[in-house]
């Protein structure tokens, strides 16, 4: 299982540099939105790879406010955003309830933000 994670997030930073068309390593708003709304490439793998499909919602839920994104965030952001799992403390999908989450408790960084959500799943599941 742990294999096969690895291969998706490798996978997922592949995307990334696809779409990092100067070398930065890191992605503004614009590049992103041309990335993702201009290439069929692209949007394919965003399927394929099972990642949010409106870019919008990945964008505001992986950036944290000061308008580019890290591969590190991207991969993260993507990878938590794949296949929700239902839950009973959430009925909506993951990344809006990350959403949610982000603005309650205005996390400084995705890390910290999944860290609760996965702590909060853990914690309903015991109960």
């Amino acid at each position: 299982m742990q294999e096969k994670n690895d291969k998706l997030i490798d996978d997922i930073r592949t995307l990334f540099g696809e779409m990092d068309k100067r070398g930065t390593g890191k992605l503004t708003y614009e590049e992103y939105m041309e990335a993702v709304g201009g290439n069929e490439v692209i949007q394919t793998k965003f399927v394929t790879l099972g990642i949010e499909d409106d870019a919008d919602e990945l964008w505001n839920l992986i950036d944290m406010g000061n308008g580019e994104i890290a591969v590190s965030q991207f991969a993260a952001g993507a990878n938590r955003t794949r296949e929700p799992k239902p839950s009973r403390w959430c009925a909506t999908d993951r990344v809006t309830c990350l959403r949610i989450i982000s603005e309650e408790t205005k996390a400084k960084d995705v890390f910290t933000i999944n860290r609760r959500v996965g702590n909060a799943e853990r914690s309903l599941d015991h109960s």
